[in-house]
């Protein structure tokens, strides 16, 4: 991850009166460990973690011979090298690991050949065919969160939806992570839910809810309210 993106976390713990040091993957996570709010707050620690892990890069599959070593440190997981062996939720990448585990061991084992790798043979592959194969992993990857993430978000609504429909009102408690012209990004720690909050409509106009802060107030640009 760039620098950039670490800037605003680092400058909202500055506000909070703790040190979010930065330099190294090792560093982020000793940081994120010590991130505890000295008023007692435990969702204050939640939301660093959020924030960590929306400035860094996604983590990708590689061909360890492809790239150069400094690229190789996993920022999420505060290690040098790491490949995951027997994770449950990306199986194919589990039996290439297995695989090539299996050739490196074997006194049989030799580069090259069509794709013998990805057979029972359990032949090593060469760094541009298991890059292939890696790209199209991350690929399936990406994808599979995506439809998560959406996964999540429909279903998310449905339960709103459901709640109003009942005549219910949900108030939780939110914790403000950005401010821009047009509103707020909040995060409802209870759902787990990050979104922008707007106070100005498309026609410029600034609206609060009357409740939400104890009196009603409607600008134009003109700077008339009531």
């Amino acid at each position: 991850p760039s620098d950039e993106n670490f800037a605003v976390l680092r400058r909202m713990a500055e506000l909070r009166g703790l040190q979010m040091r930065t330099e190294s993957n090792l560093a982020v996570a000793t940081s994120l460990h010590h991130a505890v709010d000295p008023a007692g707050d435990p969702r204050v620690n939640d939301v660093f973690r959020s924030l960590a892990a929306r400035a860094m890069s996604e983590a990708l599959y590689v061909s360890t011979g492809s790239i150069p070593h400094d690229r190789l440190p996993h920022y999420g997981l505060a290690l040098h090298r790491y490949t995951h062996f027997t994770s449950p939720i990306r199986r194919y990448a589990d039996v290439l690991v297995h695989r090539l585990l299996t050739a490196s061991c074997s006194d049989e084992g030799s580069c090259g050949g069509g794709g013998g790798g990805g057979g029972s043979g359990g032949m090593l592959l060469e760094n541009a065919e298991l890059q292939r194969v890696a790209a199209h992993i991350n690929t399936r990857n990406r994808e599979s969160k995506y439809a998560q993430r959406e996964s999540a978000e429909l279903f998310q609504t449905l339960y709103f939806k459901e709640r109003l429909a009942a005549g219910e009102r949900l108030r939780v408690r939110g914790i403000v992570l950005g401010l821009n012209e047009r509103g707020l990004v909040v995060f409802a720690p209870r759902f787990g839910v990050r979104a922008a909050v707007p106070l100005v409509d498309r026609h410029g106009t600034v609206r609060v809810h009357a409740e939400a802060v104890g009196v009603g107030v409607v600008a134009g640009e003109g700077g008339e309210g009531g």
